[in-house]
C-alpha cells in the first residue's frame, strides 16, 4: 500500500481512512466510538482511493511521459527512471499490481498510468 494519506482500507464489511505513518481513523460502533488503530493491528485485506477524494500527493506520482511510447521501460528511461526489473516490482507493488512478474498485460497497466501521470512511485 502505497504512503497516501486519506486511502481507504477495508475488510469484510468494515472500513477505515488511512491516515499516515501506519495509522487508521474507523468508527469501530458504540463500544468503542471513533479511534485511532495501528494499520497492522486490524486485519485489513485492502486498499483503495476514494473517487471523492482529491489527493494532494503528485510529488508521490512519476512525472508524465510521452504518449508515443510502447514499452514500460523506454518510457521510464525516457523520464530518467531506473526501468530494472527489481524497480519495476516495486512499482507494480505501490500501484496495486500483485504478483509482479512483468507481463504484458502488466507493463501495460504501467505505461497506462505513467502516460496519465498517474504512476505512484514506490
Amino acid at each position: 500500500m502505497p504512503e497516501v494519506v486519506g486511502l481507504l482500507v477495508h475488510y469484510k464489511g468494515h472500513i477505515g481512512v488511512y491516515i499516515g505513518n501506519g495509522y487508521v481513523i474507523e468508527a469501530r460502533g458504540h463500544n468503542y466510538g471513533v479511534v485511532k488503530t495501528k494499520l497492522s493491528d486490524r486485519g485489513w485485506t485492502s486498499w483503495g482511493y476514494c473517487p471523492f477524494i482529491t489527493y494532494a500527493t503528485a510529488a508521490n506520482y512519476f512525472k508524465k511521459c510521452d504518449a508515443k511510447y510502447t514499452s514500460i521501460v523506454d518510457a521510464l528511461g525516457s523520464i530518467g527512471v531506473n526501468s530494472s526489473f527489481s524497480y519495476r516490482l516495486k512499482i507494480a507493488g505501490a500501484n496495486g499490481i500483485k504478483g509482479y512478474v512483468g507481463t504484458a498485460q502488466q507493463n501495460i497497466k504501467l505505461l497506462t498510468l505513467l502516460k496519465q501521470g498517474k504512476l505512484i512511485k514506490p
